[in-house]
């Protein structure tokens, strides 16, 4: 696991909601985290996918990520 990945129980916590919530939001985000090589039954969030859905969904970023000078852009 990268250093600066993260298990989807600890984004679901950082980001204040439950795990089931987090659960949805990946399925509803299934595409874009294909993409970012993140597979529906993974239990790891890549940095990118962090950064996505934390864009996406208006969740602060992690302070481990804050400095990235990462930007996705979705439609």
């Amino acid at each position: 696991m990268n250093k600066l990945s993260m298990k989807k129980h600890e984004f679901a916590a950082h980001a204040g909601i439950s795990p089931r919530t987090l659960s949805r939001w990946c399925q509803q985000q299934r595409e874009p985290l294909r993409i970012l090589h993140v597979k529906p039954k993974s239990s790891i969030l890549t940095p990118l996918a962090i950064i996505y859905l934390c864009d996406y969904y208006c969740v602060p970023r992690p302070n481990k990520l804050k400095s990235t000078k990462i930007t996705l852009v979705h439609r």
